[in-house]
């Protein structure tokens, strides 16, 4: 079984928004619904102590678990966007949290 995005070959389409979300308290954000799934990454060429973006998703991707490798493509150009780690994830429609969910706010995108 092959995980979505797991290759440049297979990437994600994911559409930046062009906003911030708080991933931990998402209810002021632009583009927000309580059966999305969170994804907290770090884009792996950049050194940072933060995660770099949330992606958002209606649980299209069970597979990623926290370490997993994810590419993608802007879901509009096709242009590639990169390399990501998940470093948490936040399921709201239940609440379960898993690995680092910041109370911050970070650029947000939509995956699809």
């Amino acid at each position: 079984m092959t995980i979505y995005g797991s290759s440049r070959y297979n990437a994600v389409a994911a559409l930046p928004t062009g906003t911030s979300m708080n991933p931990l308290h998402p209810e002021t954000a632009e583009y927000f619904d309580k059966d999305q799934t969170a994804y907290v990454m770090f884009k792996v060429s950049e050194q940072r102590t933060r995660p770099t973006r949330v992606f958002t998703s209606f649980g299209n991707f069970p597979d990623w678990k926290i370490g997993t490798l994810v590419h993608f493509q802007h879901d509009q150009t096709g242009a590639y966007l990169g390399e990501y780690r998940v470093s948490g994830i936040h399921v709201y429609a239940n609440g379960e949290m898993a690995g680092d969910v910041p109370d911050s706010k970070i650029k947000h995108c939509v995956a699809k």
